[in-house]
């Protein structure tokens, strides 16, 4: 079994700047960086964050990569909703 690497806040935003998805180990979050804006999805909200203000909101909190394989297929995703939309 392969360890796990805990990230802290400022080396979760280098791996999300090279593309990466990160979860956070104390709350159910996830980020992606999508242009300028870090992506911030909970259960119960969601919000688009500068770098300034995640900083602010999570500096000393702990993240691990998610694989490639957890995530969401772009692709896939697209596809499915033209299909339905065009079916539905």
């Amino acid at each position: 079994m392969s360890q796990i690497e805990i990230l802290s806040c400022e080396q979760a935003l280098r791996a999300l700047g090279e593309g990466e998805v990160a979860r956070m180990v104390e709350q159910p979050i996830l980020v992606r960086q999508k242009e300028d804006k870090l992506l911030t999805v909970h259960p119960n909200w969601h919000a688009a964050l500068s770098v300034p203000e995640f900083r602010a909101l999570f500096p000393t909190m702990h993240f691990r990569v998610v694989a490639r394989e957890d995530g969401i297929d772009e692709a896939k995703d697209a596809d499915y909703y033209a299909w339905r939309s065009k079916y539905l």
